[in-house]
Formats: C-alpha cells, structure tokens, sequence
C-alpha cells in the first residue's frame, strides 16, 4: 500500500495484477542475489517495483525491461527521486538485448497480457496470442544459452516451462501465487 501511494492514480489500480507485491520481491530478490557480482533482469518491469524493492533489499544489480516508454521512465523517476542505486530500467522489447550480461531473471508471468485483452494495461503495445508463443520461445532460447548457475524466479510463473538443465529449488506459496527459484546445472560438457 505504500509503494502504491506513491504511484500516479492511473496506475494504482494495476497493482495487484501486474505489480509484484513488496514482500514477494524481497523474498525473490533473496531468491537471485548470490553477491554484489549479481545482474538481474526484469523482464516486463511495469512500473519498476521488482527492482526497486530488490536494489533495496540486497546488493545486487537490477536492470528493468519494459515496451512501454511511460512506465520505464517512471520506473527512473523513482529511482531518481529515491536515491535508490544498482537499478535501472530500459524501454525496450526483451527479446532485442544481449541477455548474456545477466545472471539471473525475474518473470511475473510478464507475456500473459497477450492472452487476455482484461488484463491489458493499455493500448500502447501490440498484443496478440502470437506474441505471447514468440516471447515464450525467445525465453527459452535465451535461458537455454545461459551458463550454468543462471538463477530464475518466477512469481505466476513466465508463461511456459523452463529449458531443460534448469532444476527447481525453491517452490513458496507467496501472498497471491508460487514463487520458484529454478537454477541451472551444469551441462555434461561442464
């Protein structure tokens, strides 16, 4: 309720829905953050509370993807305004950077927009069940090519099941949903 106050009356509403609650993302950022070395990344970031709260929390890296120019630039404007460091938000499509630069991944379940036109947030960025099967596939491909100790949690869930080599480590019921830490194992080539 807090985080919510601070956020403009369009988008509080949202929040239940779309933004991950404040103690879910101290939990997962615990889940990802293995040391100061950590980079992790957001894949749909809204309005930035993941990484805002995880940047808090530990003394890892955030970095927030988000189509939408404005949220990713009020996900900066708090950043700013709060002095929080290590975080930053990107408008971008995920599947357009170099995931390689990470070494663990948040998901809250950030593609099902595409699936069901209630639950979009607005009408700025296509949506389309096609959609949602690319980014799915783009995902996996992404976290396949990841090396061995890459951390994932996923909080709903990302829309589909991890590539192989990625074992679950943690599984929580967590105020609204499964939270899950999967990491990946080494390959037989390791």
């Amino acid at each position: 309720a807090q985080f919510d106050r601070i956020l403009p009356l369009c988008w509080r509403r949202f929040s239940i829905m779309h933004w991950t609650p404040v103690q879910v993302a101290r939990r997962a950022a615990q889940f990802l953050v293995s040391g100061p070395e950590t980079q992790v990344l957001d894949v749909g970031s809204g309005a930035g509370k993941f990484c805002l709260v995880g940047a808090l929390a530990t003394q890892g890296h955030f970095t927030g993807v988000e189509q939408r120019p404005h949220l990713a630039e009020l996900s900066r404007s708090f950043a700013h305004k709060y002095a929080i460091p290590r975080v930053r938000f990107l408008c971008a499509n995920a599947g357009d950077l170099d995931w390689s630069r990470y070494n663990a991944f948040y998901f809250y379940n950030p593609f099902y927009e595409n699936l069901d036109p209630d639950k979009k947030l607005d009408e700025r960025v296509e949506l389309s069940p096609s959609l949602y099967d690319r980014y799915i596939k783009i995902t996996q491909d992404r976290l396949a090519q990841a090396p061995s100790g890459t951390r994932v949690v996923t909080f709903h869930g990302m829309g589909g099941d991890l590539p192989g080599g990625y074992e679950r480590v943690v599984q929580e019921f967590q105020d609204i949903g499964f939270l899950e830490l999967s990491i990946k194992n080494p390959s037989p080539e390791e």
